[in-house]
């Protein structure tokens, strides 16, 4: 078809001019890219995905070693997959998703352990590291494998007690058992009897400190320990009975099988607690527990009730002739006015006037005695009483009690206990005797005496009794190896949880003392006993029969027997006791033996600059 006139032919042409340029202007105008997300994004959006990934299908753990629980066998089930689909994960990332997965109780008592370091600070195999040492089994190899021989099906499901099976024969390592260490463990689980608790225990170190030892070798130190045991029984039950002058009697305890008062609910002859009267109430002062006849707020209250129940105290006399007359020391003491020619007697705890003195005195008047005098040999001594009487000392007028016997008159502690400058002379003077009288019920002159010596010995030698540790200069403990001795190294063993903090702080202590010595390399070293002492405290001990005790050589000295110590003691006058405060402490060994002296804790590495306790 064509235009109808050149104007509109015209036009066409030129709009068909502006397309195709338009076209050719589009075609080579140059291509602009969409928008992609930068690298950075892209990786970090990954990594997070991979993270969540993997914090949803690790479970949470919880230490529990009594079930196996360890880190170790959580760590086992999900090494792999954290390894595979973890693999673009930095080690820093793992490091923080497993201590994510960590409960509360587990992570706190994880990052106490390491303080002052924190657990983000650690790599990946480093954390790993700690967990596995930290959490793991706390039962030994003898208590796994005997576990294992003791498995019994208590019911229900038959698939547990299979994996219950195979799950102990695996963990005890049952497989890597020689004979000798089967035959071993069966003969330890044979002495089951409670006689031999000290022989399974001897036997268990054994077997811990050398796992390849045989039965026969087992068996011979085993014999050793119940002969060396035998001679201590036959020590302990010697019938010689050495001589000594001096004589100290106790009361001696017996139960008491009847009540010392009625019932206060029925007033029966028997215990309160064993009453079948459950509950009762006083109508006098309305509380629970007791009738208004046995009130103490009762005026009423009738004392013929519980007189049957009283019983007399028992003092104990020993009379012993220590010293010889010439050196025995007499005073005159005024008494209610008259001079009484009395024996001062440190060893007696109440005073003692004869007959005939009291009878000088005036005869004053007497009362029953509610103490019972026993000589040492079991012999009752008659007394006629007891008055209460002034007496002057050193000037000074006092009131005590005096009891009156057919013996000799003495001054007892009870009076010397008025006047503490006749107690000081006393302990100033070398010929004080030790006598005759010991009261079991009256220990307070007893202790007053005491608690006056004390003070005058810590001002007589203050350095002896200044707090601290003291140091031995006379000599320094030396340690010989035999010929061809081989280092022994021992890893530490777990100390209970409950117990870490304390254990921490005697380490410390000991550091700062200088007992201790950290130290980061030793060829030698043992594990450590944590011990109870009576007073609450703690001592550390070293296990050294584990190996070194083994290595070195006896000191070849004698030891005095039982009878050659009390046929020294003939003859003395004088006994004491004394205890000095960590005395094994004080005493400081030589270079050499310290580097033997080295013990593994939990802490690290420590070496032994004094000598310590085994």
């Amino acid at each position: 078809m064509e235009p109808s006139n050149p104007g509109e032919l015209s036009r066409l042409s030129a709009e068909i001019a502006r397309v195709v340029a338009d076209a050719v202007k589009e075609a080579l105008a140059p291509q602009t890219p969409p928008r992609q997300p930068p690298l950075e994004e892209e990786k970090s959006v990954n990594m997070s995905r991979i993270i969540d990934s993997l914090s949803a299908r690790l479970a949470l753990f919880k230490y529990d070693p009594e079930e196996e629980a360890t880190f170790e066998n959580w760590f086992v089930r999900y090494e792999k997959l954290l390894d595979e689909e973890g693999e673009l994960l930095e080690d820093k990332a793992k490091a923080r998703l497993v201590l994510s997965k960590l409960d509360g109780r587990e992570y706190s008592l994880f990052a106490n352990r390491l303080l002052p370091m924190h657990p983000d600070n650690l790599t990946f195999s480093e954390l790993i590291s700690k967990l596995k040492e930290t959490f793991k089994s706390t039962s030994s190899e003898f208590r796994r494998r005997y576990d294992f021989l003791q498995t019994s099906f208590t019911g229900g499901a038959l698939e547990e007690y299979t994996g219950t099976i195979l799950r102990r024969f695996t963990t005890s390592r049952w497989k890597e058992m020689t004979d000798d260490q089967v035959c071993c463990l069966i003969w330890i689980a044979g002495l089951r009897d409670e006689s031999f608790a000290d022989i399974r225990t001897k036997a268990l170190q054994l077997l811990e400190s050398k796992t390849e030892i045989t039965l026969l070798e087992l068996e011979t130190k085993i014999k050793r320990l119940l002969e060396i045991r035998d001679d201590s029984q036959r020590v302990g039950t010697s019938k010689v009975k050495p001589e000594i002058n001096a004589i100290k009697a106790k009361k001696a305890s017996t139960p008491q099988k009847s009540p010392p008062s009625p019932c206060p609910k029925c007033g029966g002859n028997h215990w309160s607690r064993d009453c079948k009267i459950e509950k009762v109430t006083c109508n006098v002062c309305g509380k629970d527990g007791h009738t208004a006849k046995f009130c103490y707020k009762n005026k009423n209250h009738s004392k013929k009730s519980t007189k049957k129940f009283q019983k007399k105290k028992i003092s104990v006399v020993a009379v012993v002739q220590t010293v010889p007359p010439k050196r025995r020391i007499y005073l005159n003491i005024p008494i209610n006015g008259t001079d009484v020619r009395m024996q001062l007697d440190t060893g007696s705890d109440v005073t003692v006037i004869n007959t005939r003195d009291w009878r000088r005195i005036g005869t004053p008047p007497l009362v029953k005695s509610s103490e019972k005098l026993m000589s040492a040999c079991g012999n009752e001594i008659k007394t006629k009483g007891v008055f209460r009487c002034k007496c002057q000392l050193h000037g000074k007028e006092y009131e005590g009690a005096a009891h009156v016997a057919d013996t000799s008159t003495l001054l007892g502690m009870d009076w010397m206990a008025l006047d503490s400058s006749l107690l000081h002379s006393l302990v100033d003077s070398p010929d004080t005797c030790v006598n005759s009288v010991q009261v079991t019920n009256k220990k307070a002159p007893l202790i007053m005496c005491r608690e006056e010596l004390l003070s005058l010995l810590k001002k007589s030698h203050p350095n002896v009794f200044k707090s601290g540790l003291g140091t031995c200069t006379k000599t320094r403990a030396t340690l010989r190896l035999k010929p061809g001795a081989k280092p022994v190294f021992r890893k530490a063993r777990p100390v209970p949880y409950a117990r870490l903090p304390a254990v921490t702080g005697e380490l410390q202590r000991l550091v700062a003392k200088r007992v201790l010595a950290p130290t980061n390399h030793s060829d030698w070293a043992t594990p450590i006993v944590v011990v109870m002492k009576k007073n609450g405290e703690l001592r550390l001990c070293a296990d050294f029969s584990t190996g070194l005790n083994d290595c070195l050589q006896q000191h070849q000295h004698p030891l005095p027997t039982l009878e050659d110590s009390f046929s020294k003691l003939n003859g003395g006058r004088l006994f004491t006791q004394i205890d000095l405060a960590e005395a094994y402490l004080q005493v400081e060994t030589d270079p050499e033996a310290s580097e033997l002296l080295c013990i593994n804790t939990h802490l690290g590495l420590f070496a032994i600059n004094v000598c310590h306790s085994e």
